[in-house]
């Protein structure tokens, strides 16, 4: 599904006009949107920023596989537009993070490295995911 969140403009074809932030939030917590076009001011309380706070909450404290739609900004507000620029590198940021998180694998304690051949808990923890291993090989386990 394509969003354009906007309170005046029409959608381009092919896109689904979203009037509020509530509804747009709505959409993206169903998983539903594969792209997103937002303008900033709303003419209510919440704004497009607003929706980039919450997919940044969601990807930080919620669901770390979350799959973030492809967002685009239309908004004619200078100050708007940077404040979700910002915002876009921070999710960015935090997505890559958290493909990384997830990108381990399971495995019992007893194990050993194939390289070293030590047990995989005398390897030394990832400094980002303290419950992960790192091994010789640079793969990462969870015991």
């Amino acid at each position: 599904m394509r969003v354009f969140l906007d309170d005046k403009r029409v959608a381009p074809a092919g896109w689904t006009l979203v009037r509020t932030a509530e509804e747009i939030i709505a959409l993206l917590e169903s998983g539903v949107v594969e792209q997103l076009s937002l303008d900033h001011d709303l003419g209510t309380e919440l704004t497009g920023y607003d929706v980039l706070k919450r997919l940044e909450k969601i990807l930080f404290d919620e669901q770390i596989d979350f799959k973030v739609p492809e967002i685009f900004l239309h908004t004619g507000s200078p100050a708007g537009r940077e404040r979700m620029r910002l915002a876009l590198q921070s999710i960015a940021r935090l997505k890559i993070e958290n493909d990384e998180r997830l990108n381990f694998s399971r495995a019992e304690g007893g194990c050993l490295c194939s390289a070293c051949g030590q047990e995989y808990r005398a390897h030394p923890c990832d400094r980002m995911w303290d419950f992960l291993h790192v091994l010789c090989d640079g793969k990462r386990v969870k015991l």
